[in-house]
C-alpha cells in the first residue's frame, strides 16, 4: 500500500523510517519548530532523542536564526 501510495503521489519510495527522519529534519531547518514540541510530535518523553539524533540539525537551525536575528538588528539600525 505504502509503494503505491507513493507512485500515485509522483514521490520517490521512502520507507516509513527515512520519512520520519525527513520530517523531523525538515522540521528543524525550515519550520523553525519548537525542539520540545518537535519531541512530543514524534513521540518522545523529551528532547533528549531529538538532540542525539538530529543534534547536526540543531547546530545549522540555530546558526541560522542568528544570522537573520543579526541581520534584522542591522537593518532597524539603518532604518
Amino acid at each position: 500500500m505504502w509503494t503505491a501510495l507513493c507512485k500515485k503521489g509522483g514521490v520517490r519510495y521512502r520507507n516509513q523510517y527515512q520519512l520520519r527522519h525527513t520530517y523531523a529534519s525538515w522540521m528543524i531547518t525550515h519550520a523553525n519548530v519548537n525542539v520540545s514540541y518537535l519531541a512530543q510530535q514524534m513521540g518522545h518523553a523529551d528532547i533528549t532523542m531529538v538532540a542525539r539524533v538530529y543534534g547536526k540539525w540543531l547546530v545549522e537551525s540555530n546558526k541560522k536564526e542568528s544570522e537573520r536575528v543579526w541581520q534584522e538588528l542591522e537593518r532597524v539600525r539603518n532604518q
